[in-house]
């Protein structure tokens, strides 16, 4: 018995037009490469803070008041200056007119700055509403941070904490 060999029929060949497909593949490749922008490198970011505008400084005296009653003679900002080197390290911190951390930023002068603004915040006769930091802008965020952490653990005299912080930077000379 012999085999039978069936012969195949010749199927149609699918052309594939190569031309038109490449055409799309260069078309997506400038699309992307047009469109791409890049996103800025992390860790260090510009910041637009508002300009140092006092919120509240009213001054009020028993014979100007109409109710006539005492109650707190006025609200004030206490400004935190501190300044910046070309490294981004603060070079001192001055509260209110009064340099009270000479040098860079170190447990101790922290520490010495908490204390400083404990003894301000235990003070009836001035009661300040808030805490406004000139920083510079050529400072490092950690080294704000320090700064802000030492805010934040201070309380008024009534004992609610001091959560009113603001930030102005100032120029590099400054």
């Amino acid at each position: 018995m012999s085999r039978r060999r069936h012969k195949k029929k010749p199927a149609e060949e699918v052309q594939l037009n190569l031309a038109a497909m490449l055409d799309m593949a260069f078309q997506l490749l400038a699309f992307f490469i047009l469109t791409f922008r890049p996103t800025p490198i992390e860790g260090h970011f510009q910041m637009h803070l508002p300009l140092a505008v006092p919120m509240t400084n009213v001054e009020m005296s028993p014979d100007s008041s109409t109710g006539g009653g005492g109650g707190s003679a006025f609200v004030e900002t206490l400004d935190i200056m501190v300044p910046g080197d070309d490294n981004g390290q603060a070079t001192s911190v001055t509260v209110g007119r009064q340099a009270v951390v000479l040098g860079r930023l170190t447990p101790s002068s922290l520490q010495q700055l908490d204390r400083h603004l404990r003894s301000i915040f235990g003070l009836q006769a001035i009661p300040f509403d808030r805490i406004q930091i000139h920083a510079d802008k050529r400072l490092h965020y950690e080294e704000l941070l320090k700064i802000v952490d030492i805010c934040m653990k201070q309380k008024m005299p009534d004992g609610k904490p001091m959560r009113q912080i603001s930030f102005v930077e100032m120029g590099g000379t400054e």
